[in-house]
């Protein structure tokens, strides 16, 4: 989803009671991987040693439906994470990111356009532009996974605030929920080079803020205003 879900990896990878994958794996929303079965699912993880916690990370599998219907029938006991971000600024890094894999087919018509030229659209609703403001909808695609495991086995964080002075807090929050014992992780970040694209007008910037307030809502309906980004709530809710 483009909300620094590696570097949240990459901090409970650091946890000896963690065996973290490497590598975003995609099993349960790749069609041809699922059907190589569980067995080999298991296998990527040979390497854990007895006791560790297994961690994966794959952003497809909030936005896929199938994906989650097979890990709700498949890992009945898993716990899920999520880590969202201004809706904005993920639809943002989404072009930035299709600027920097020119040869994946799916980038193919971001390269020769500006971000403001794809949301304009994205908001008129060619199809291939509706990944751009697609994962952004947080509501519609934790529905499902609330649904599927309950509140208690979903951790929700956000971007923003692991990049703030209390990154460290909700680090140790995140362990807690995990079943494991909290250590000093150190809190790295993860922000992609920006000086070789072109920045987000203000305009655009108003546009897709105000076209995101009635998910933000909706966002805010599902999981409840405590513990809720400021960039979610409406101004007489902050």
């Amino acid at each position: 989803m483009k909300a620094s879900t590696t570097a949240l990896r990459n901090n409970l990878a650091r946890h000896p009671a963690v065996f973290a994958y490497p590598k975003e794996i995609g099993f349960f929303s790749s069609r041809d991987l699922y059907e190589k079965g569980l067995s080999y699912y298991s296998s990527l993880f040979e390497e854990a040693q007895r006791g560790q916690l297994i961690v994966e990370k794959s952003p497809w599998y909030a936005t896929e439906p199938a994906a989650m219907a097979r890990i709700e029938r498949d890992l009945p006991s898993v716990k899920l994470a999520f880590v969202l971000r201004n809706p904005t600024d993920r639809a943002y890094s989404h072009w930035r990111h299709a600027q920097r894999k020119e040869h994946e087919a799916w980038a193919q018509p971001y390269l020769s356009l500006s971000f403001d030229e794809c949301v304009d659209r994205a908001l008129a609703g060619e199809e291939s532009f509706t990944a751009l403001l697609h994962g952004s909808y947080y509501a519609r695609h934790l529905t499902r996974p609330l649904k599927a495991v309950g509140r208690n086995r979903m951790f929700v964080a956000y971007q923003e605030e692991l990049d703030s002075a209390r990154g460290g807090r909700v680090l140790r929050d995140f362990q807690i929920w995990c079943g494991l014992k909290p250590q000093p992780l150190p809190n790295t970040k993860y922000h992609a080079s920006t000086n070789d694209v072109a920045p987000m007008s203000l305009e655009t910037r108003a546009r897709l803020e105000q076209h995101f307030r009635k998910p933000n809502r909706e966002l805010v309906h599902l999981l409840g205003v405590g513990h809720m980004a400021s960039w979610a709530l409406e101004p007489a809710s902050i």
